[in-house]
């Protein structure tokens, strides 16, 4: 294949190995390589914070008594979390960081 005649991107190396166009494993694996480099390059790009840091903005809302206090009754409060909380605030932790990213990547599209 000519280097003219490269697929621009993932979708169109797929099209061509769906369609039987191409079965080059050269030509699929550059555009793997092109994929993880773009991923790799969007992750420096979106700044979100970790999980802990969610989990202390959640003590945060409900917590009441004085700053003094507040990062050791933080760590009882994470250490006696259940199972189902933990679930919970980890499916709002992921919808929050997939959000994130969807805006981060319409805005990249535009």
């Amino acid at each position: 294949m000519d280097k003219t005649d490269k697929p621009k991107s993932a979708r169109d190396v797929l099209i061509k190995v769906y369609n039987q166009e191409t079965d080059s494993t050269e030509e699929v694996q550059d555009c793997i390589a092109q994929a993880l480099t773009d991923i790799y390059s969007l992750l420096g790009e979106i700044k979100t914070e970790n999980f802990e840091s969610f989990l202390r903005d959640k003590h945060a809302e409900q917590y009441i008594g004085t700053k003094d206090c507040m990062i050791d009754d933080f760590n009882h409060w994470a250490e006696y979390l259940g199972t189902d909380e933990l679930i919970e605030y980890g499916n709002k932790f992921a919808g929050k960081i997939d959000a994130a990213w969807r805006k981060h990547l319409q805005e990249r599209l535009r």
